[in-house]
């Protein structure tokens, strides 16, 4: 697998430029959790230049880079094309807490639409449009085969059977509502929540 290396200006640069895309949404970033990782890493970084780390919450810093990574990604893929959701799907994920451990089943739908457009840009990246409705949650056209997948994100271990068993039933009923070429489903699950 390879890895890409980035360094804090670097991710400050690009998450600036996705809080600019953002902006010209005309979605608020001001009290998002994006304002609160781009103010943790540049904190990191003014850290790296004057050697002082001390003060670094470590668990909100490991949050702050991963969700920043991903956020960077879902900007480069999906802002120079952008799906016609895709403003309505970044305003979900600009809320929430700024760390999953916060999460309740009722603040856990910004990382839950998170998963799903960061899915949606890697399938982009790879040269395919993917476009987001409400359902299934995201939609594309391969090779002449509509492609459905259903996002799930479990909120604790007991729920991945259940939340399984929900995407193919919404799968189904995609498949139902369907018009044009045939149809496969796809369930793809994050476990980031339980981990």
């Amino acid at each position: 697998m390879l890895r890409e290396t980035s360094t804090y200006q670097q991710i400050i640069k690009n998450l600036l430029a996705l809080e600019s895309f953002l902006l010209r949404l005309d979605l608020s970033t001001e009290a998002s959790r994006l304002r609160v990782h781009i103010e943790v890493i540049q904190t990191l970084e003014a850290g790296r230049l004057y050697g002082n780390i001390d003060h670094i919450a470590n668990a909100q810093t490991r949050w702050s880079m991963t969700e920043a990574t991903e956020l960077a990604a879902i900007h480069s893929a999906l802002s120079v094309d952008p799906p016609k959701e895709l403003a309505k799907k970044l305003q979900l994920i600009l809320k929430g807490p700024s760390q999953p451990q916060q999460e309740t089943t009722d603040s856990n739908l910004a990382r839950n639409t998170a998963f799903e457009l960061a899915l949606g840009a890697k399938i982009h990246t790879n040269g395919v449009a993917v476009h987001f409705p409400d359902n299934p949650d995201i939609s594309c056209d391969v090779r002449g085969t509509r492609v459905f997948i259903q996002c799930k994100r479990p909120f604790e271990e007991k729920g991945v059977d259940r939340n399984i068993q929900r995407a193919i039933r919404q799968l189904k009923d995609d498949f139902e509502t369907a018009d044009g070429p045939a149809a496969v489903g796809v369930v793809a699950i994050s476990l980031s929540r339980i981990v």
